[in-house]
């Protein structure tokens, strides 16, 4: 895949998200999202992200971040999402692509804009009804001390 041509900058806030290849379910069970979710805390200490808020469906996943100085939140994404696809694809016996892509991730300018999109990815698994994806999300997880 050719290099993407993308800055983001410390201090920003940024609306982070994926999806499963062709929509197929990424999150299959408690397990699967508790592996994900692990990584995610690692990882973003390691690279500098503060995770505001997230939210794991069963075919995607949205977060609020804002990166630190000296943070990468290129890196971080690459990480978790390699580290998760070789985890799933051992577990899943498959071969082949989890996400449907590159991440993508929009920068937040805008109070209103910052606060919408929190509001938003803490309704995304209570729009859907679903508990399970209700129970992987910020409102019920905190960062572990």
């Amino acid at each position: 895949m050719p290099v993407r041509n993308l800055n983001f900058l410390p201090g920003k806030y940024y609306h982070v998200y994926n999806r499963g290849f062709l929509k197929m379910k990424i999150f299959k069970n408690s397990k699967d999202c508790e592996r994900f979710l692990r990584k995610m805390w690692l990882f973003s200490k390691k690279y500098k992200v503060k995770i505001s808020c997230y939210a794991l469906m069963e075919n995607h996943f949205h977060f609020l971040v804002r990166i630190d100085d000296n943070g990468s939140l290129g890196n971080f994404m690459q990480k978790l999402q390699q580290s998760y696809a070789i985890y799933f694809n051992f577990k899943y016996n498959r071969r082949g692509g989890v996400f449907d892509s590159r991440f993508k991730a929009k920068e937040i300018n805008e109070f209103d804009y910052l606060m919408d999109v929190q509001r938003y990815i803490a309704k995304n698994p209570i729009k859907a009804l679903k508990l399970t994806s209700f129970l992987n999300s910020s409102v019920v997880y905190p960062e572990p001390k």
